[in-house]
């Protein structure tokens, strides 16, 4: 018994570091946007471009010639936003003239680590030759970001407005900034946008993926069939509203597969005519934080949101999932800086619905609480615990602000105790759930409709027993 003790422990430990090294080799390549930035240098630039009414004179730049000298600026600005010691990357740079571009990186070397972006541009044309190949322009209200990494890895956000004279001069068809000149620096004012007063009441819903294409498949494999079946089956089921998913790279990224919105606005139209009330979830999975990709995250929300602010079923806009999680692998400051950001540009985009962010802890769920409509955490804890955790968010955000538990459940897996009733335990504790939620006047969205065939690696990990699990925690198998 001891030797056999022994040789299935030799087995385990066997058995964890090969699962280690399969798990190493079966890692994605690094990501676009992991890479360094002048890698990504000569992507798309999504930074909000603004043309104001001309104060030129009578010659007007056509359509054509506006996009060649916005994709130019934005350009040059990228390269004035990297750190001095890429300059030699970026020393032949032509939309930017050598005496400017030296006078950009003629500053003293910092200990600090400094990043920049800009976020938004309005331009205001001041003369135009009569060959249009020579502008000048006042770009106003040039929104900054600025962050700074300290020796100490204290990271510090410092956001401000600028405005700037520049002059442009088309050279061999290309068009180069020949001169910038600052005229005026102030802190960015905070905008005062006013937030909708939700009441949720009581509502009952629950969170769907497909049974077969869960997570990162959803969409590349969205089956118009299927998702009409399903939710015929919330609605049997009596739940009020889904909340789903839309994972950041695998719709487009920035710039969304149209395929993606054709389906999209067949589950919109599908829930509507079931009445199913929707909580899309944005910005699913995203590929990091880093500051240069705020605009691309924005440029995302800004189509999506955009095209269904006028829809009659959005029970609310879910702008992040689990954002707390990201604090394992990213600085809090940066998912903080990020998630504030695009809640202030959210707010613009869908002025006539609710804004959250679902927190996977009820500990981290008063955070940006002023940002947003309605508060929204995850609960997988015992059900009586749902008043302790929802007196503590009250306490905190004020008894004024509603509350929407967006997940909770529990596994019917049982692992080895194959003595134990999993389903059964299962529906009790959703039941109870319920029932505490439902006394407390407290709006939810049951983890989930299916049972699934798989737990991808790439969510979960290689970790097969939390794998498991994950696939049982369905409403009907």
């Amino acid at each position: 018994m001891v030797l056999m003790g022994v040789a299935l422990l030799c087995f385990g430990v066997l058995i964890y570091a090969l699962s280690n090294v399969v798990a190493y080799f079966q890692k994605p390549p690094p990501n676009l946007y992991s890479m360094p930035i002048d890698q990504v240098y000569f992507k798309q630039n999504h930074t909000p471009f603004t043309w104001l009414k001309d104060r030129a004179n009578k010659y007007q730049l056509t359509s054509y010639q506006k996009e060649e000298i916005q994709q130019a600026y934005l350009k040059a600005w990228q390269l004035k936003n990297l750190k001095p010691n890429t300059y030699g990357v970026f020393k032949n740079n032509e939309h930017v003239d050598e005496r400017v571009l030296k006078r950009m990186y003629d500053t003293e070397q910092s200990d600090l680590d400094i990043q920049t972006l800009d976020l938004s541009h309005h331009i205001q044309l001041n003369f135009i030759s009569l060959d249009r190949s020579i502008i000048s322009f006042i770009d106003k209200k040039v929104h900054l970001v600025t962050r700074i990494k300290r020796q100490d890895d204290n990271i510090q956000y410092i956001e401000e407005e600028n405005e700037y004279e520049v002059l442009m001069r088309l050279t061999d068809g290309v068009w180069k900034i020949e001169n910038i000149h600052q005229r005026s620096t102030s802190e960015k004012e905070k905008a005062s946008l006013e937030k909708q007063k939700i009441d949720l009441g009581h509502r009952r819903g629950i969170n769907y993926y497909p049974k077969a294409t869960p997570w990162r498949t959803f969409w590349p494999q969205y089956d118009s069939l299927i998702v009409e079946k399903d939710l015929r089956l919330v609605k049997e089921l009596a739940y009020d509203h889904i909340r789903f998913f839309i994972p950041f790279e695998e719709i487009g990224g920035a710039d969304i597969h149209d395929s993606f919105l054709e389906n999209m606005d067949h589950l919109m139209a599908t829930a509507e005519a079931l009445d199913l009330d929707v909580v899309p979830t944005l910005l699913d999975f995203p590929v990091g934080f880093n500051l240069h990709q705020w605009t691309d995250y924005n440029h995302q929300v800004k189509t999506i949101m955009q095209r269904y602010n006028e829809a009659n079923n959005i029970l609310l806009w879910d702008l992040k999932n689990e954002p707390d999680i990201d604090f394992q692998y990213h600085p809090r400051a940066d998912v903080m800086a990020c998630m504030t950001y695009l809640l202030e540009q959210a707010r613009n985009y869908a002025p006539d619905h609710g804004l959250t962010i679902s927190w996977a802890m009820s500990a981290e769920a008063h955070r940006l609480a002023d940002l947003v409509d309605v508060v929204s955490y995850h609960h997988y804890k015992k059900g009586q615990t749902f008043k302790a955790a929802i007196q503590d968010i009250q306490e905190q955000v004020g008894e004024n602000k509603p509350i929407y538990v967006s997940e909770f459940g529990k596994s019917s897996f049982t692992g080895l105790a194959f003595w134990k009733d999993g389903e059964g335990e299962q529906q009790t504790y959703r039941e109870t759930s319920e029932q505490f939620m439902g006394d407390l006047g407290v709006s939810h969205a049951v983890w989930c409709l299916h049972d699934y065939e798989e737990a991808p690696r790439n969510v979960f990990g290689w970790k097969p027993w939390i794998r498991w699990s994950q696939k049982k925690f369905g409403v009907v198998e």
